[in-house]
């Protein structure tokens, strides 16, 4: 009933929680965990392994299942090693009992299949859909909250990810750690409803209301995209690229630069990141927006620009190769819309 309550209140009163949306959003994530938990859906452990790399390797859910599988083989061979005191063969766990984490879980998916009964999952996606009709302040109330609520879940789950990389949890079931809280599980739910809540809201606001979204959205999306995780990286930069490439093909109106300001998160990612890999994503994330939507950009290109010209710093040669070679690209091909950015072009050349 409290639920219900708070999901309806959600929808019929979000003019006015302003501030209030971080706890009315928190709740809903919690809700959407345990509704996934009691369906047996696939969690977002996997932005979060090591074995994050085997998924894109081998793609879709066969990279998934082989993830998984490898997750399995890893708990097994450490439990034959006798990760635990005194070993953790079977026979050992039949008198040690269920640890912490089990116990938690067995309970989350008892809450979990009763509220499955109760809650219709359709009302979560229509607390994110009812965005649309929030007025100006009210919106960024909202997204300004939900930015909050996916940094709670990634730092929390960035810690648990950091100690198991680190091996600085224990493997003593008794353990406090990270590992064994649910809280502290793997999350980017939020993150994908701020993908959703931006592509819903970007056709139907103005562009100045637009803008001032657009800011909360570029400062979350660049800090995840700095993060330790490469898997998130990955994730975060090519929400950027689907959101970007929408973004262009409307046009843009003369003496504006909102598209230089859409694509800042690149800039920013791009002379920031260590990673040639997370360098190497962003490149042909730009590429593809220039294959797609090079006729609609104007401002953008300034942004583009200075992207490549950071790449052509770097230390890292291939990430340099890539650059120059989309850079030669375009002069050779498209120079024409280049023209009225012709010193960004020679400074980016220079680089």
């Amino acid at each position: 009933l409290c639920v219900k309550l708070l999901l309806t209140t959600a929808l019929s009163e979000g003019e006015y929680l302003e501030e209030s949306w971080t706890v009315v959003l928190q709740c809903v994530s919690h809700l959407a965990r345990l509704l996934m938990v009691a369906t047996g859906g696939q969690t977002d452990e996997l932005f979060f392994s090591d074995t994050a790399s085997v998924s894109s390797e081998h793609g879709g859910a066969g990279g998934a299942r082989q993830a998984a599988f490898l997750r399995r083989a890893s708990s097994l061979k450490s439990g034959r090693d006798g990760g635990a005191p005194g070993g953790s063969d079977a026979f050992t766990k039949l008198f040690m009992g269920v640890s912490r984490a089990e116990s938690a879980r067995l309970v989350e998916e008892a809450n979990g299949e009763l509220l499955s009964r109760d809650i219709d999952s359709t009302l979560i996606d229509r607390v994110f859909s009812a965005s649309t009709a929030l007025s100006g302040g009210s919106v960024l109330h909202f997204v300004s909250s939900l930015c909050e609520v996916s940094m709670q879940e990634i730092h929390a789950s960035l810690a648990a990810y950091r100690g198991v990389k680190e091996g600085s949890l224990s493997a003593h079931p008794s353990s406090n750690s990270a590992s064994e809280s649910p809280t502290a599980s793997p999350r980017v739910f939020s993150m994908q409803k701020l993908v959703e809540v931006a592509d819903l809201n970007m056709s139907v606001r103005g562009r100045m209301e637009w803008s001032h979204i657009w800011a909360l959205l570029a400062n979350h999306f660049s800090v995840v995209g700095l993060t330790d995780n490469q898997a998130l990286c990955m994730f975060a930069i090519d929400s950027l690229k689907q959101l970007s490439i929408k973004f262009l093909q409307k046009e843009e109106l003369s003496n504006f630069n909102f598209q230089r300001l859409f694509l800042k998160p690149f800039e920013k990612i791009m002379s920031r990141a260590r990673s040639a890999d997370t360098k190497d994503l962003i490149l042909r994330c730009l590429h593809a927006m220039i294959q797609s939507c090079a006729a609609n950009i104007h401002s953008g290109w300034r942004s583009m620009l200075s992207v490549f010209g950071a790449a052509a710093a770097q230390d890292n040669a291939e990430v340099a190769r890539l650059a120059f070679e989309i850079v030669e690209q375009l002069v050779t091909q498209r120079y024409a819309l280049l023209v009225g950015d012709f010193v960004h072009l020679m400074n980016c050349l220079n680089s």
